[in-house]
């Protein structure tokens, strides 16, 4: 299903975890995209992989991505495209904190699948999907 081959074992398990649950997320109804990216610093190379989900093949469907590193660093985004701007975008980001990740990653994602056409309450389900899993350091959950 997906030609992505991380080298982080963080990154293979979510990816692996994909692919399991790839029949799932195909009937979903939407579009389904997995990219491997190399970020190049002065610190050193970094591996990220990037989730895109479109609802439909439409321009302005909604729309979630997940970006995750292989430190276990997670953004997650998911919004839809108005006339003039956003229609609404939810985004949280942090360390992703419970075990196997890509098992759990996975479900979240499915989780905000679902939630993306749903007006009702949108924001609220997606924190409610996403906080619990994301630990943004000290201070404890992202708000």
């Amino acid at each position: 299903m997906f030609d992505v081959q991380p080298q982080s074992p963080v990154l293979q398990e979510i990816v692996e975890s994909l692919r399991r649950r790839g029949r799932s997320l195909k009937y979903s109804g939407g579009l389904l995209r997995v990219e491997r990216v190399i970020e190049t610093s002065p610190e050193g190379d970094r591996e990220r992989l990037e989730v895109l989900y479109r609802a439909s093949r439409r321009p302005r469907a909604p729309m979630v991505r997940v970006h995750a590193w292989s430190d276990r660093w997670v953004w997650v985004d998911a919004r839809e495209q108005g006339n003039e701007g956003w229609k609404w975008s939810c985004e949280a980001q942090g360390r992703f904190a419970r075990q196997p990740v890509g098992k759990e990653l996975v479900r979240a994602l499915e989780g905000t699948i679902r939630i993306v056409g749903a007006a009702a309450e949108r924001e609220a389900n997606f924190r409610q999907i996403w906080l619990p899993l994301l630990a943004a350091g000290p201070r404890g959950l992202p708000e």
